[in-house]
């Protein structure tokens, strides 16, 4: 049969043909079920890490999830896992300086972020949470540690705790279990009601100046509000050691304050300013006092007039700002000691015509042994006071 020889052949070929065309077929629909199961295996253990049930409007093109170390992300048909980097600890600093029965004070920052806050979480205990507050308050010594002032803390002390039983106060970074130096602190308070008392010493256009106490605490320490007439400009506490203070048994003597009169009240313009216990409507006394200042550069003179192992001692002054005191920094061996305002009266000054002659100061200290080298300067400058460098040896 010639006839059927001749289209064998041709009947192989189409056969060979169609099941070429099977195989291509099946081929095709095996890869496509794999990258289905791909797909849907791949967005299923997406969803169960997200806490969701497969979702079919999940864009699984985008598709992502993270664990605590790792993202994973799937795209393009693969998964990609990326390290996250750990995250950097702020490189926190703080002092927890004192604990009374009206607050619990000190200071805290981040020095990679100076203008920035930080807050700081109050415990009783270790354990027991009080409160939370911002370390966002004024204080001078600060100003000449960290060339940055605003960084105070004041928590006010709940009425729960003032019991007559110890309480140990400790002070933590916000949300972190690391404690600032000098915590904790012990308290023990009756709630006895408080015998505030105070003086409005000085507002000049360097400074607003005084000093602040609770006779009932009295080597705890209170905050005072500061008014440009009915608005509150600062709350700051009173905290800064007063030498005559303590001469005159307003307790340790760490009851004065002092805060830099703010440029926007230099606009040669009457100011009253008024100083309050803080968050009371008790004046000081001598409050309010009134300034008028034009904003001129300050003329700073003052003298470095001797150094012992118990006294340091001198005078400062502006010139443009005559019958006011300005505050000077002192430092032992680089170290601030404290920082004080030069408001005492010395007659040699005013024969000598600086001012009205209150502009002397005098720091109680008590040097360790050993050799120091003694800087005053004006508070918040570089500037330093005539015949400063003074170096002493103690016993």
């Amino acid at each position: 049969m010639p006839g059927k020889k001749a289209r064998q052949p041709e009947q192989m070929l189409a056969k060979v043909q169609r099941r070429r065309s099977r195989v291509l077929i099946a081929v095709v629909v095996v890869m496509s079920l794999v990258g289905v199961w791909t797909v849907l295996a791949y967005s299923g253990a997406f969803n169960s890490a997200s806490g969701e049930k497969g979702s079919k409007k999940q864009p699984v093109s985008t598709a992502s999830f993270a664990s605590p170390s790792k993202e994973y992300i799937y795209a393009g048909g693969r998964l990609v896992a990326t390290e996250e980097p750990a995250a950097a600890t702020p490189p926190y600093q703080g002092s927890h300086d004192g604990a009374g029965c009206n607050t619990i004070s000190g200071w805290a920052w981040d020095p990679n972020n100076p203008s920035g806050t930080v807050s700081v979480d109050v415990y009783d205990g270790t354990s027991t949470l009080l409160g939370t507050v911002a370390a966002n308050l004024y204080r001078e010594d600060l100003l000449n540690v960290l060339n940055s002032a605003y960084h105070g803390f004041s928590f006010s002390v709940p009425s729960t705790i003032k019991n007559n039983q110890p309480h140990s106060i400790t002070v933590k970074f916000a949300g972190t279990s690391t404690g600032l130096s000098n915590t904790p602190r012990t308290i023990t308070c009756s709630g006895a009601a408080t015998a505030y008392q105070g003086f409005h010493d000085a507002a000049g256009c360097n400074t607003i100046a005084g000093w602040a106490w609770d006779q009932n605490d009295p080597y705890g320490t209170i905050d005072v509000d500061i008014y440009d007439g009915t608005t509150v400009i600062a709350k700051v506490p009173a905290t800064q050691y007063r030498p005559d203070l303590a001469s005159a048994g307003i307790g340790n003597g760490y009851h004065g304050f002092s805060f830099l009169t703010p440029a926007n009240l230099k606009n040669n313009q009457p100011h009253s300013i008024t100083v309050k216990v803080s968050g009371t409507n008790i004046s000081l006394g001598n409050t309010p006092r009134t300034i008028t200042c034009s904003g001129a550069a300050p003329i700073y003179q003052g003298y470095h007039d001797a150094t012992s192992c118990n006294t340091i001692s001198g005078w400062a002054w502006d010139r443009n700002d005559p019958n006011m005191p300005v505050n000077v920094a002192i430092y032992d061996n680089g170290t601030l000691l404290g920082v004080i305002t030069a408001l005492q009266f010395r007659q040699d000054l005013l024969n000598a015509g600086i001012g009205n002659g209150y502009h002397g100061f005098s720091f109680a200290t008590s040097l360790s042994s050993g050799s120091h080298t003694i800087t005053v300067k004006f508070s918040g400058t570089s500037t330093k006071l005539a015949q400063t460098d003074q170096q002493v040896s103690c016993p």
